[in-house]
């Protein structure tokens, strides 16, 4: 970066540059993330397995819309990523690509953000000079402070984090727009302006809902550039307008209420800690602050807090709050803007109130942290507008080497921490490394080995999982299933079993120990316990193709077809139910032509029983 050129650029070249620079080196920081695989945990529910992933037409993207889906309400994230599929299926790639270019989209509104910012705040307007190229470095720096940080990994880096980085873009959009109309409010398309910020605000709450406090950041960014001066009657004027952002939160903020809870979240995992909802939410206000001053032991879960650390991290907060206000009192509005946006955006996900099974995750803070970038740009901003460092080109260069060396090294980071979201066991690997009493950790890095047919190896860890967390009926089934991959149908059998008796409305416990008896060719108990798992969980298209395999065995063909294509209604990716419903249209009812389409599905999506059939009878897919 080279803030140290002749003192005259036009405005839309400088800020070219600076865009290109920002989005440039976000995308070569970022672009090790397109090795990086699904890594089961969510990306199975947004894209593997997901009812709203093909066809891409009229009628499924309504019903994205028109209901929840795993616990929330997001469908402009389901429909970026069955666009996704409709680009490039299953290649993980593509994916990846879409995440990092979004990122980048959002490092580019950040750098717009701070140019309004500071424009408005130092009166540089759009003019050139010496204090033009210190708010040029001020905001590129916090486009980078922001982009490259390593907390922004998990969030760029994981195909189901997609509605993290969707929704920032969509509400940083709002948040420029808005800017734009409140430099004009009265005048010339302003109100255009107001209604495109409002839109855009309601399309970031489709793609995640923890956007919901954003009106609340206006009404402070409306402080911050226009003061207090006007007293109550401008305060009552701005609060007014913010009034339909307010309905929108309100109203979107109790849809997702409702649907983190309606689907019956897991109760025992969404209160992982005995830790008062008020001291998580503390904790969790202190906790980002310590990770994004110090850059270090990111992972996908964290243990609960205990002891020192945990008083330490609920102190940030109050602390914060009382310098920030000193420095209020000095002359100094930005710190105390920056910290009680941050706290807005952080609110949502704190804790405070439990609405996911971790009270702590590094891709809660991807929006929350953006204040602080601003911050950090605008502290660069006002160095180099000092005349003691602006007319001394030592002093320049001095400045901008130290920060180039801070985004270095938070670059460094990033790069580092990328190939730990691999795939799911490079994932649970580096958690149990820094969350060793945490038994999501372990739990996960079983289902990661399950879904690798590591049947065995995945036992230990649910055992270590149960140590941790006793008689947890998702661990236990998944135990049970495990037992079952390896053969071990009498543990799987008594696992599931003590399931029912603890948790008698488990559908998964009857669903398992219903493919026990699959195994052991007892069909009619089986399709019993398949029919009992069903009729719990009548969604899930797991139920529905076994009860389609136990109809196939006792040669109820017409019924097992049906029970197919509702399965692969719900999870068009489900490769083993193409395969069957190929293997019963070919055998049982000799529909040669749909026999093959389904069987080349599977071949297509992976499955290699369907390739060597195929191959058997001379045919490709």
């Amino acid at each position: 970066m080279n803030f140290n050129a002749p003192h005259r650029l036009k405005t839309r070249q400088a800020t070219i540059i600076a865009a290109l620079i920002v989005t440039t080196v976000t995308f070569i920081v970022f672009s090790p993330a397109l090795k990086n695989g699904f890594i089961g945990w969510d990306d199975g529910a947004y894209v593997l397995e997901s009812p709203f992933i093909t066809p891409l037409t009229p009628a499924t993207i309504g019903e994205m819309f028109s209901r929840f889906y795993f616990y929330s309400y997001t469908p402009l994230a389901h429909l970026s990523h069955a666009i996704d599929y409709r680009l490039w299926e299953l290649d993980v790639r593509g994916h990846h690509l879409s995440s990092i270019v979004i990122h980048c989209g959002n490092a580019f509104l950040l750098l717009l953000i701070a140019l309004a910012i500071s424009r408005r705040l130092r009166g540089t307007g759009t003019g050139t000079g010496a204090d033009s190229y210190g708010v040029y470095a001020g905001a590129v720096v916090a486009a980078l402070l922001f982009a490259l940080h390593p907390m922004r990994v998990e969030s760029v880096s994981t195909v189901s984090s997609r509605k993290d980085v969707l929704s920032a873009f969509l509400g940083l959009a709002s948040v420029l727009v808005y800017l734009s109309h409140a430099s004009r409010r009265g005048g010339p398309g302003a109100r255009i302006r107001y209604s495109l910020s409002l839109v855009l605000f309601a399309a970031a709450f489709l793609s995640k809902a923890s956007v919901m406090t954003l009106p609340g950041v206006l009404l402070l960014l409306d402080v911050l550039l226009e003061g207090l001066e006007g007293g109550w009657s401008w305060f009552w004027l701005r609060l007014k307008e913010k009034i339909p952002f307010v309905v929108l939160a309100v109203g979107g903020a109790a849809a997702a209420y409702f649907a983190s809870t309606v689907e019956g979240m897991d109760q025992v995992m969404r209160a992982q800690s005995h830790i008062n909802p008020v001291e998580m939410g503390f904790y969790n206000i202190g906790f980002y602050i310590g990770r994004t001053v110090w850059p270090m032991n990111f992972a996908a879960i964290y243990d609960h807090p205990l002891g020192v650390m945990s008083t330490i991290s609920m102190l940030i907060g109050p602390l914060a709050t009382v310098a920030c206000i000193v420095l209020w009192a000095k002359g100094t509005r930005l710190p105390l803007i920056a910290w009680v946006c941050y706290v807005l955006l952080i609110l949502p996900v704190s804790g405070f109130i439990i609405t996911s099974i971790q009270p702590t995750a590094n891709r809660y803070a991807y929006i929350a942290t953006v204040p602080f970038a601003l911050l950090g740009g605008s502290i660069i901003t006002a160095l180099m507008g000092d005349p003691r460092i602006r007319d001394r080109r030592w002093a320049r260069r001095g400045v901008m080497a130290v920060i180039s060396c801070l985004l270095i090294v938070l670059a460094g980071l990033t790069v580092q921490d990328i190939p730990r979201w691999r795939d799911g066991t490079t994932v649970w690997t580096r958690a149990m490394e820094v969350s060793p009493l945490h038994p999501l950790t372990f739990a996960s890095m079983g289902n990661a080995l399950q879904d690798k047919e590591d049947y065995k190896g995945a036992i230990p860890y649910y055992v270590r999982a149960l140590e941790l967390a006793p008689d947890h009926p998702a661990t236990l089934i998944a135990l049970g299933a495990a037992f079952l991959g390896a053969g071990d149908t009498t543990n799987a059998e008594k696992v599931l079993t003590s399931v029912i008796a603890l948790a008698p409305n488990e559908s998964a416990a009857y669903g398992n120990l219903g493919n026990v008896r699959l195994r052991e060719r007892r069909l009619d108990e089986a399709l019993a316990l398949f029919n009992k798992a069903n009729e719990l969980t009548p969604s899930s298209y797991t139920f529905m193709y076994n009860i389609g395999q136990v109809y196939m065995l006792q040669g109820r063909s017409a019924e097992s077809v049906a029970m197919f294509r509702r399965a692969l209604k719900l999870n068009p990716n489900l490769r083993e139910g193409y395969f069957m419903l190929g293997l019963v249209l070919s055998k049982q009812i000799s529909d040669e032509a749909e026999a093959l389409a389904a069987l080349r599905r599977a071949a297509t999506l992976g499955h290699v029983e369907a390739q060597k059939f195929l191959l058997s009878r001379g045919e490709t897919w």
